[in-house]
């Protein structure tokens, strides 16, 4: 599939966002008069110009209340689910598109792709810039408004299709399909997009009002991507019931909704236990099983509906504010986002006291090759230094770890990290264990 490139453009960089505060909220546009004329549901491009900057979304941390965004409007999960693009781009009357995409992951999808300009489709070529700041979503979102574009085709890994997801918000909420090349997070399903400083720090989210048109799943792609982007995925998806469940259970009994998200949560947790290690394996050595692919749609798919269901009840706590802090580690800068979230998971059980589920934790995260302590991660700082740093960074002011019901400080965090470093060294007093391997591509 050839596409033309996208011209170079100048782009100036939003003022730098705080971590510890959300961006104040542009001043709104005066009101477009006339109203423009949609054209298969589109805009004109002046007005979709204007339109942009109605549409420019909020830095948020935290959001009150339950608020259902359920999930993209078509999800196909088979082989051939690419054979669907032209038929949707018909329907839909998009005669152009930007195609956004890691170099990686659109050499792994490119096969499975139909040939989009022999269907008489424009096609704009994007390249992710590596990382999923809002400095990026404006350059796409330039490029997707000077082009006067239709859709927007993202394919890659959860950084490359939350930076789509935010460009097209910018653009004036144009089309979305989302072609995920790795099963490492929910970022293909959830309506939201995680934003991040140039040098990979997390800042906060995203959440978007209008979800994708499709989520198209290729096994095939899947299967041939890294195998520790799944491991990463399972410990990201695990996180799911023990951040979430606290949360869902002080949530309205009346409202469904809530029903709904913790039959997901809850499904995260027994799928991945039943399933996960049997997954691995079978990935490992190439084969599309009934587990493999259970275990895929709970981490892109079921743990998307935690959130999508649940709204704040079912957003993260403890875990995720713990990967935020072990991300500003040098030594992490290559560490997958679920192989740290699974470590701040046996963090966020320790602040609880909840030692039982540590100890059952223990033997799955063994079993699946996932961290059980700081020399699991890799962690090269002074250890003392760095729990100081993981501590103060996953407290600060709008960080999730304040969803939790209780207050928590630096340095309960920091007795929380130190107790279970404790309690897995009397563990393994007897047996070694040698750091997991985090290498692989994991940005799509």
């Amino acid at each position: 599939m050839s596409a033309r490139p996208a011209p170079s453009t100048a782009v100036s960089t939003p003022p730098p966002t705080s971590p510890s505060a959300p961006q104040s909220a542009p001043a709104p546009a005066p009101a477009l008069t006339p109203e423009p004329v949609l054209v298969s549901g589109l805009a004109p491009a002046p007005a979709r110009s204007l339109l942009r900057e109605r549409t420019i979304p909020r830095l948020v941390t935290q959001e009150s209340g339950l608020v259902a965004r359920v999930g993209p409007q078509q999800y196909t999960f088979r082989r051939g689910a690419l054979d669907d693009l032209v038929r949707i781009l018909d329907e839909g009357g998009y005669r152009s598109l930007a195609l956004v995409h890691g170099e990686v992951g659109l050499g792994k999808a490119r096969p499975f792709l139909p040939d989009l300009e022999k269907s008489g489709i424009e096609v704009l070529d994007i390249p992710f810039g590596g990382e999923c700041t809002l400095a990026e979503s404006e350059r796409i979102a330039d490029l997707l408004v000077k082009g006067d574009l239709h859709a927007v085709l993202a394919v890659g890994g959860g950084k490359v299709l939350d930076t789509a997801k935010a460009a097209a918000l910018r653009a004036g909420d144009l089309p979305l399909i989302l072609v995920p090349t790795l099963a490492s997070n929910c970022a293909p399903w959830a309506c939201l997009s995680v934003m991040y400083e140039a040098d990979g720090t997390p800042i906060g989210h995203e959440i978007h009002s209008t979800q994708a048109k499709a989520l198209l799943v290729e096994p095939r792609i899947l299967l041939d991507s890294p195998l520790e982007t799944l491991r990463a995925g399972i410990g990201d998806t695990l996180a799911k019931w023990y951040e979430c469940v606290g949360g869902l259970e002080a949530a309205p009994a009346s409202d469904l909704c809530v029903g709904l998200a913790t039959h997901a949560a809850r499904q995260c947790r027994d799928v991945l236990l039943g399933d996960g290690a049997q997954a691995l394996a079978d990935m490992d050595a190439g084969t599309d099983s009934e587990q493999w692919r259970r275990v895929v749609q709970v981490v892109i798919m079921t743990a998307g509906l935690v959130g999508s269901f649940g709204g704040s009840f079912g957003r993260a706590t403890g875990a995720h504010a713990v990967h935020d802090g072990i991300s500003v580690l040098t030594s992490q800068a290559q560490t997958p986002h679920g192989t740290k979230v699974a470590y701040g998971t046996l963090v966020q059980l320790s602040l609880e006291g909840r030692w039982e589920e540590v100890d059952d934790l223990d033997a799955v995260h063994d079993a699946l090759g996932l961290p059980c302590t700081l020399g699991d991660l890799g962690v090269t700082e002074d250890p003392s230094e760095a729990v100081r740093t993981i501590a103060h960074v996953a407290t600060l002011a709008g960080k999730t770890i304040h969803n939790l019901p209780f207050p928590v400080t630096a340095r309960d965090v920091e007795r929380a990290i130190e107790a279970l470093e404790d309690h897995e060294s009397a563990r393994r007093r007897d047996h070694m264990r040698t750091p997991i391997h985090t290498g692989g591509h994991t940005n799509g």
